[in-house]
């Protein structure tokens, strides 16, 4: 009996035969006994009451049988679906697939769950907004090696396997319940706050889930909904069309950034973070605390770990963090007059430019931070865009900074500030030692003295007389 009234199975487990072959010496396969130790799990998760969770053992074997299967799938609250190369190559996995969706109809997108037994390179178009629970790993030393958690059959301590068992559990327990309880919709339900969580490189795709399934349990809608393109300007594309409904920008980095190019050397990480720059809306990063930065070996993407809106903290710490953004009111344009100010400073003085650009953020002000990788800006056009919409301009000048650099970007901010109305407020944050004797002097620029350390009252100042 299903623990859901109305319906005869709780879940329908679609999967492919090949994936439960057993292996040698063993009595049942992978899928089997992954539907056992759900079946278990899930279980306890209802208070004890035994869900009906119904696998196809025999209508595959006879085509004919397609009326029997289409009432099965009617009477299934729930269809899992066990994804796989073989999965995708079964004919009849796809009639399982589209018959379930066309009998639950308005409830399919709620109601469909994907994990994935083995890597999938493309899915279905019908299965691209589904975020699945990876149960495979990548080789550590071979990226095109994979391996199935749980295989050949699940050990006790294999935590990894567990651990999505666990939580697969918990997702459909969730939703059984809300099926079962037949809570009518509100008429007008409010809109929950939304958030982009960028795509992370593979070494972080767990971390990914669980950010994901965290907001989504705080009732903060998680956008995109489906699986990212592969494509660099198809990637970009998507993040620029989401973040508009977006208070947050949410980004998981990990010791590598992935593919890339010259054209972007910060990977795909790197490409998703300068569109949500671009759009102004609040940015948060996040990285583990072990991980040795300055082991890095790639110099911008070292920088770029050590970035203003980066937290070296602990994944719940910042989870938490993320779900009190999100649901804290959005401040009024008048509380910072929208102010924007533009960061820049050269590689070597990343760390003093996210010494000023954390606390300019604190004293409510957007903040964009223009690091220099190569001692030029190679794109001139965003860099005049972003100036000319700008309310500040900072050059940052440190020990290390080039001098030939400081004159040149200080000119820059002239030309491409002077379009904005009223004009950009120029200034230099001056971090040399007190020992060093060079002095600035260039008419309409501020000279923000912190040699002695970040000097609230002189940065107070400069930020007092922004223009709204």
């Amino acid at each position: 009996m299903a623990f859901v009234l109305g319906f005869e199975h709780d879940v329908f487990v679609s999967y492919a035969h090949r994936d439960d072959d057993p292996p040698p010496r063993e009595d049942a396969g992978w899928v089997t006994l992954f539907g056992q130790a759900l079946r278990k799990t899930l279980s306890q998760k209802l208070d004890g009451r035994a869900p009906d969770v119904w696998m196809d053992h025999r209508l595959a074997e006879n085509a004919q049988l397609g009326p029997e299967l289409q009432a099965q799938l009617q009477r299934s609250a729930v269809l899992l679906i066990v994804l796989s190369p073989p999965y995708l190559a079964s004919e009849w996995c796809q009639k399982e697939r589209q018959g379930f969706m066309s009998v639950a109809g308005g409830r399919a997108a709620s109601s469909v769950f994907v994990i994935e037994k083995d890597r999938v390179r493309d899915r279905p178009p019908e299965l691209s907004n589904f975020v699945g629970r990876r149960f495979w790993k990548e080789d550590p030393n071979d990226a095109d090696t994979t391996c199935t958690l749980g295989w050949p059959v699940p050990e006790p301590d294999d935590d990894a396997y567990w651990s999505l068992i666990n939580s697969l559990a918990s997702k459909l327990a969730i939703y059984l319940q809300e099926l079962g309880s037949k809570k009518p919709e509100p008429a007008h339900p409010p809109q929950r706050p939304a958030a982009l969580l960028a795509q992370a490189t593979d070494d972080l795709f767990d971390e990914s889930v669980q950010v994901r399934e965290y907001l989504e349990q705080a009732g903060i809608e998680v956008l995109p909904k489906g699986e990212y393109p592969g494509e660099p300007e198809a990637m970009r594309a998507v993040v620029r069309e989401c973040l508009p409904r977006c208070r947050l920008f949410v980004q998981l980095l990990g010791p590598k950034p992935g593919r890339r190019s010259e054209a972007w050397p910060l990977g795909m990480p790197g490409l998703q973070y300068d569109v949500a720059q671009q759009s102004g809306v609040r940015i948060l990063q996040w990285r583990d605390p072990r991980l040795e930065v300055a082991s890095v070996a790639n110099e911008a993407y070292r920088s770029f770990l050590n970035g203003a809106n980066v937290t070296a903290s602990g994944l719940e710490e910042f989870k938490s963090s993320v779900v009190r953004e999100a649901q804290s009111e959005p401040k009024s344009p008048q509380a910072n007059g929208g102010r924007l100010v533009v960061i820049d400073a050269l590689a070597e003085d990343a760390s003093v430019a996210q010494e000023l650009g954390s606390w300019l953020s604190s004293q409510q002000l957007d903040v964009i931070q223009w690091v220099d990788q190569k001692g030029g800006s190679d794109d001139v056009q965003r860099f005049a865009d972003m100036l000319s919409v700008s309310n500040g301009f900072v050059v940052v000048c440190g020990d290390r900074t080039d001098q030939r650099w400081f004159y040149r970007q200080v000119q820059q901010g002239r030309k491409y500030g002077a379009q904005h109305v009223p004009q950009t407020a120029l200034a230099v944050y001056d971090r040399l030692s007190p020992e060093q004797n060079t002095t600035f002097s260039f008419p309409g620029l501020r000279y923000l003295n912190c040699r002695r350390g970040l000097d609230e009252q002189v940065l107070r100042q400069f930020v007092d007389n922004l223009a709204q």
